[in-house]
């Protein structure tokens, strides 16, 4: 079949119909002459000056790989760094770094992608979207909204989940998939908004308001999958944060991965490394919970009859106590050990009176036979004096030992109880038998035995007062 004359392809010869054709080039021909073509426009290394953005080091290899892009333009420059040209300075690259590298353009034929091999790379000073993403972050920091004493606890158990991502995302498969496993009956709600692109954040923030107007809603989930940092850039805006730090509930932030940290991950509750670790978070493990509560329901029960068997034991024996067999010997047992107390007081009350009678005895007999044996002494040495000096001197020694033995007997008088008594008082003893001192000792009705100097008066109390001047 000819082509027709107005066919496009007319001019295109037809394969296989011509003794002329073209050579059919294999794709790694194909790269090969792309890769002579950049090697002939850029046969040496040249300088470029960019953006580091998606930066990335390997962890076994450790080669990094990153994009340079310009901020007014979309044009983007992949880089390869391997770690045989690194310098120190790599452990400061970051996302949003502007850089001067001196390398060759090349192209990865894997891909047929071109790229750039670092040969040197050093460091040019921030780039304008990192400049303002660094003014944003201080100003939303100046008004608290990343303050930690702002962060709200999640809830335990919540009895609905939120969930703000976009409907056809693997961030919503993981999310559905890792609470369906660990919660198989916990409610969902799904509130759909667009992740990246233009017009993404006030999406997002839609979204969240959306969640927070919901009182079944308890927690609520932000997330999306990985991506460059133009990709998670909506999370960046200030419309996301301010929606995530005026949630009425707690938020878990679950953007990118783990290395990739945004302002919302900040503003957030609490910020999981991944969409699966957001919804581990927020949903606990159901299984866990049974094993928790079967746990507690043995504890409660071991702890219930531990009490009730104690309980038990001390009640019987209380019941097997003396007194609860006779009440009556509750009372009849101190009372007999108050009569015997009161027997022993008496005893030892007389014994001490007698004792001191003794001693008194004794003093006195000591005091005469001393007395008789100075006189017969002083009788001696006033026969040997002269009669007028003798009988001075024995009217003097005869006054000193008559006043001497005055006092002896006064206060062996006033060593006598009985003295004492024969001048009037009285010893009286309550009904317990100690002494009295007070008037406060006894009561109206009680018994009193009163000891006078010679035998004793039972009395019975009246009244009792106080002398206010004595206390």
């Amino acid at each position: 079949m000819r082509p027709r004359p107005n066919d496009p392809q007319a001019d295109l010869p037809l394969f296989g119909t011509s003794r002329n054709e073209p050579p059919v080039l294999r794709v790694a021909e194909v790269a090969q002459r792309i890769q002579s073509a950049i090697g002939r426009a850029f046969p040496d290394p040249v300088w470029v000056e960019g953006e580091v953005s998606n930066f990335r080091r390997q962890t076994h290899s450790g080669h990094a790989y990153f994009s340079l892009k310009d901020a007014d333009t979309s044009a983007r420059l992949d880089v390869v760094w391997f770690r045989s040209n690194q310098a120190p300075f790599v452990r400061e690259m970051a996302d949003g770094l502007r850089v001067r590298i001196w390398g060759e353009v090349c192209i990865y034929e894997p891909r047929s992608a071109y790229q750039i091999r670092a040969l040197r790379v050093e460091p040019a000073g921030r780039g304008a979207l990192y400049e303002a993403l660094e003014r944003l972050k201080a100003r939303l920091a100046a008004e608290g909204l990343f303050d930690p004493a702002r962060k709200r606890p999640l809830p335990r158990l919540p009895r609905c989940v939120g969930v703000a991502t976009s409907p056809s995302g693997a961030a919503l498969r993981d999310i559905l998939r890792v609470i369906g496993r660990r919660f198989p009956n916990m409610p969902i709600l799904v509130s759909p908004c667009r992740v990246q692109g233009e017009g993404a954040a006030a999406d997002i923030a839609a979204a969240i308001d959306r969640l927070s107007a919901r009182p079944d809603v308890e927690v609520v989930i932000v997330a999306r999958g990985g991506g460059s940092i133009e990709d998670l850039w909506a999370y960046n805006e200030e419309a996301v944060v301010r929606a995530v730090a005026r949630c009425a509930h707690p938020v878990v932030s679950g953007v990118g991965h783990e290395t990739d940290i945004t302002l919302t991950d900040l503003a957030a509750d609490l910020r999981a490394p991944t969409p699966s670790a957001a919804a581990m978070a927020a949903v606990p493990d159901r299984a866990e919970l049974e094993r928790t509560v079967a746990q507690w329901a043995v504890r409660l029960r071991r702890a219930a009859w531990q009490t009730v068997n104690s309980r038990r034991a001390r009640v019987c024996l209380a019941a097997a106590h003396p007194w609860f067999r006779d009440p009556r010997r509750a009372v009849r047992d101190p009372r007999e050990r108050v009569r015997s107390l009161s027997r022993d007081l008496a005893v030892a009350a007389r014994r001490r009176t007698s004792l001191f009678r003794q001693r008194l005895d004794d003093l006195a007999a000591r005091a005469r036979e001393t007395l008789t044996t100075r006189q017969a002494a002083a009788t001696q040495w006033l026969r040997a004096l002269p009669s007028d000096r003798l009988l001075a001197a024995a009217r003097r020694t005869l006054a000193a030992r008559r006043l001497h033995a005055q006092q002896i007997d006064a206060r062996l008088r006033a060593l006598d109880p009985h003295a004492v008594l024969a001048r009037g008082y009285s010893i009286t003893r309550g009904p317990d038998g100690r002494l009295l001192r007070r008037a406060d000792q006894v009561h109206p009705g009680d018994r009193l035995i009163t000891r006078l100097w010679r035998g004793e008066v039972d009395s019975e109390v009246r009244t009792a007062k106080m002398d206010p001047k004595t206390g």
